[in-house]
Order: C-alpha cells, then structure tokens, then sequence
C-alpha cells in the first residue's frame, strides 16, 4: 500500500473538521471527493467515526450512519465506533440495532458516568420512548462535546 500524500492527510483533517461545525452535507462531499480521486486511498477510521458522531448530532443520521459501519469494519473492537453507530441507529429508528451497538459499548467502557447513561438509554429504547425524549438538545449539546 503507498504511503498517504500530505495533501490527503489535510483532506481528510478538512473534512472532519467541517463535519466537527456541523457543515455535514459539504463533509459528506468531501469524503465523496476524497474516494473519488484516489479509490485506493484509505479513509481513517477515525475520520468515518467522527463523520457519524458528529453528523449524528447535527441531525443527519440517516445520511452518516453508513460512517458508522464503515469505521467498525476497519476496527471492530473499538468501543467508542459502536457508541457513536448506537447514536446514529437510535436517532435513524433503528432501535433494535441501536441497542446492540449501546450494549457492545458497555462491555468496551469503564466510564462510569457513560455507562450509566447507555444504560438508560438502553432502557427507554426497549421501554419505546420516543427518540427525541431520549436526545433532548441538552443531551445533543453535551454528547458535542465528547
């Protein structure tokens, strides 16, 4: 495999940093640039992760969920990837699938404060609570800064 150009390094920087603002369709673009003019360069898995979470946030999940499938092919043990996939599966309806990803992540963390709140989020989606009950904007608001 050829080594990264630095261009493609600061590329890929732009495009989280963009989606980290919340400008997630021009991120999206630019992953969709980035692929495109090299196929066979390989997005970090860092980067899919951070363009789920934070598209997630900014109320594009069901656009930045495959993010979150595509950082966990890369890195299957890693915690942090199935809670930011559990967010945006639980923000796109797909509870079932949500609550798979939150409990994977409890197995991985040993954040207390963080489990305790994948635990509740866990429940209130077995339980049916509507979504945007479990995201209020002051949860989104804190889970940015994560």
């Amino acid at each position: 495999m050829e080594a990264r150009s630095a261009t493609q390094d600061l590329d890929e920087r732009q495009a989280q940093r963009l989606a980290k603002e919340g400008k997630v369709d021009v991120a999206l673009r630019e992953y969709e640039e980035l692929q495109s003019s090299d196929p066979l360069m390989i997005i970090s898995s860092q980067a899919w992760n951070d363009l789920c979470w934070f598209g997630s946030i900014y109320g594009k999940a069901e656009e930045v969920f495959f993010a979150g499938d595509i950082a966990l092919a890369f890195r299957t043990d890693d915690g942090n990837f199935h809670d930011t996939r559990g967010v945006a599966l639980a923000m796109s309806g797909k509870t079932k699938e949500a609550i798979q990803d939150f409990e994977a992540y409890l197995w991985w963390t040993r954040l207390h404060e963080r489990r305790t709140e994948r635990q509740q989020w866990i429940r209130d989606l077995k339980s049916g609570k509507p979504v945007d009950e479990i995201f209020t904007a002051k949860v989104i608001e804190r889970l940015s800064t994560q």
